[in-house]
């Protein structure tokens, strides 16, 4: 993550200037920068959007993966198990045995 920084010793005079002692000026100053360190920038979150694009399409495809693979091994099984035996059946039968 990227840190945000601010020009702390503005932000302390400003706070001053507003009747704030340097004590206290000083500390909140101290609390806003530890804040602003753990914040995501405009740049952190289009990073994290292009990371979670990528991963929905490799779940996409994963799935449709899974579901191609299944329709092929359904169609293997409807033909080893119900197709060629009827068909073998049906051949025996015209053949007369």
């Amino acid at each position: 993550m990227t840190t945000v920084t601010f020009d702390t010793l503005k932000a302390a005079k400003t706070l001053a200037k507003a009747g704030f002692t340097n004590k206290q000026a000083d500390a909140q100053v101290e609390v806003l920068t530890e804040l602003t360190n753990e914040l995501a920038t405009k740049k952190d979150l289009e990073l994290m959007s292009g990371n979670l694009m990528v991963m929905m399409w490799k779940m996409q495809f994963t799935t449709v993966g899974l579901i191609v693979g299944g329709v092929v091994v359904a169609n293997f099984a409807i033909a080893k198990y119900l197709v060629i035996p009827a068909a073998v059946e049906a051949v025996m039968l015209a053949m007369g045995k």
